[in-house]
């Protein structure tokens, strides 16, 4: 059972990464844009943030919740 434990806690620290690079890559996008699309970028971004603190709930209690990776530190204002 430990092993299926570390396997799908392995499985959830990914789908975070995923969630945190799409909202900051999201926000880049937003910040170069105007007016309605602007808004829509801003948007998906706050839904992609939403869906990684949904896999860090998760997380929480299994493991210390993983740092941003680099590349979405970069991306992502609200991380600097």
């Amino acid at each position: 059972m430990i092993g299926d434990d570390a396997g799908r806690v392995k499985r959830w620290r990914e789908l975070l990464d995923s969630e945190r690079d799409a909202s900051a890559l999201y926000a880049r996008i937003a910040e170069a844009e105007t007016g309605e699309r602007r808004t829509f970028f801003e948007e998906l971004a706050a839904v992609e943030r939403r869906h990684a603190a949904h896999w860090e709930e998760k997380i929480t209690g299994w493991c210390p919740i993983p740092r941003w990776s680099w590349a979405s530190r970069v991306r992502e204002p609200r991380t600097r």
